[in-house]
């Protein structure tokens, strides 16, 4: 038997220390915040085929995520470990796909790659959101294996599972589309120029995923590409072919490399991403990184955000590049000086391994429900906004914060402020604010109607 060497054991640590990252966050447990009770709600009102509508509450999901949630959360019941188990499994899978990916297309990069993967805290985070993010990261990086393989040794074989693949991930991943795309773009520049001879293959492969998408768009997606509200609320992120557009565009892939807390870091990731895209076959560097060019297209169109978590499936194309460069420049300082590569090293890591929240909360409203409801079993709940929607997927009975005027007994208010300063404004006017129940994201406000000014 031989003993593994010094760089697969840090592999096999760096891969083990990423999935009980994001296990540990599913563990966690925390409270659905609004986008997920939103989609929640969508999963527990509606039958299988009410999920092929348009969904309520301005959310939007590919159906197979829909109905694979569906079919959980009737076998299992409706606890936040079942509506996220999807979205772990998505992240759990991405790991083990982006460290697969890297020994296709690049082995030296796998190590700092699997290491500002394991600590990011975006991707940690997202591996337990009852959202479909997580999954797209791991359909995209599949697509971009499938097709590293493919671009390596082209054959008819080959060219048809790419075809069917595609033409299946366009249906469970919206941003599946970039991905094919972009890299098909380099795939289909390599064969023309290379295989003359499967051309045509290539071509019938390309207009059976242009064929699924389109099919799906149709039938599925139009009218979410079609919501004024979605565009107004996502206005400020569609891409402008403009100076500080560009910039922006720039700033979120590079910001998600990074981390949003160290400049240092920033601007290391800006540096190696240079040096990768120098370093690494321009095949590579495209089929990695042009699915961002259609993502742009499409959101200078007002059809796609290119901005945060929507933008999450092309960071890990980009964190390869980055990877090959920052090891190509760690290699030339451990040639030309050891012990400051050494000391180089170490302060990477220990960037890297401060950067991440590894247990991450957001709107604790239900637990703000349940201990409200403690405190005062008898008090009733008042809640408007985001709480409100929270509270109806919990089943927790609440009165509108409309109708605080007729309140004649204390209850329990729980509200954005943001979203109603005007009554919070007046209430603490009124002192009619007594106590507060406060947790991450969430609080209760202790409202006793009639309490004269001055009361405590």
């Amino acid at each position: 038997m031989t003993r593994p060497t010094r760089a697969t054991a840090l592999t096999a640590g760096l891969i083990t220390f990423a999935l009980l990252t994001r296990l540990l966050q599913y563990r966690h447990n925390r409270s659905l915040w609004l986008d997920e009770a939103a989609l929640a709600l969508n999963i527990r009102a509606r039958d299988a085929a009410g999920l092929l509508q348009p969904l309520a509450y301005d959310q939007g999901a590919p159906v197979p995520f829909l109905l694979l949630t569906k079919a959980l959360v009737h076998l299992a019941g409706e606890s936040e470990y079942v509506l996220r188990l999807l979205p772990l499994i998505g992240g759990l899978l991405s790991v083990l796909l982006l460290w697969r990916l890297c020994l296709r297309l690049h082995p030296p990069a796998a190590i700092a790659a699997l290491a500002f993967f394991a600590t990011s805290s975006v991707f940690i985070y997202y591996a337990a959101e009852f959202k479909q993010y997580s999954t797209d990261v791991a359909i995209a990086l599949a697509l971009l294996l499938l097709l590293a393989h493919l671009l390596e040794h082209v054959t008819p074989r080959r060219l048809l599972l790419a075809g069917i693949a595609g033409a299946v991930a366009v249906w469970c991943s919206h941003p599946a589309l970039f991905v094919l795309a972009g890299s098909g773009l380099v795939l289909l520049w390599h064969v023309w120029r290379a295989r003359p001879a499967l051309r045509a293959p290539v071509l019938v492969m390309v207009a059976a995923w242009a064929a699924s998408f389109a099919l799906a768009y149709l039938l599925l997606y139009r009218p979410l590409a079609a919501s004024t509200v979605l565009v107004t609320y996502w206005q400020g992120a569609f891409f402008r072919l403009d100076a500080p557009g560009i910039v922006k565009a720039v700033l979120e892939v590079f910001l998600y490399l990074s981390g949003y807390q160290n400049p240092g870091l920033l601007l290391l990731a800006l540096a190696a991403f240079v040096s990768g895209g120098r370093r690494l076959p321009l095949r590579v560097t495209l089929l990695l990184t042009l699915p961002a060019l259609p993502a742009l297209v499409a959101s200078a169109l007002r059809l796609y955000p290119f901005e945060e978590r929507h933008i999450l499936f092309l960071i890990p194309g980009f964190l390869l590049v980055m990877a090959a460069g920052l090891e190509a420049l760690w290699q030339a300082l451990w040639r030309a000086n050891r012990p400051a590569a050494a000391v180089a090293l170490a302060l990477l890591a220990v960037a890297l391994l401060t950067r991440a929240d590894y247990v991450q909360d957001k709107t604790e409203v239900r637990d703000v429900l349940a201990q409200s409801r403690q405190r005062d079993p008898a008090a009733d709940i008042v809640a408007g906004g985001s709480a409100g929607l929270i509270a109806t997927w919990y089943r927790v009975p609440y009165v509108p914060i409309g109708a605080l005027r007729r309140v004649t007994a204390p209850v329990w208010v729980i509200a954005d402020r943001a979203d109603f300063a005007a009554d919070f404004a007046r209430l603490e006017a009124e002192a009619r604010l007594t106590d507060t129940l406060r947790l991450t994201g969430a609080t209760a406000y202790r409202y006793v109607p009639g309490a004269a000014a001055g009361t405590p």
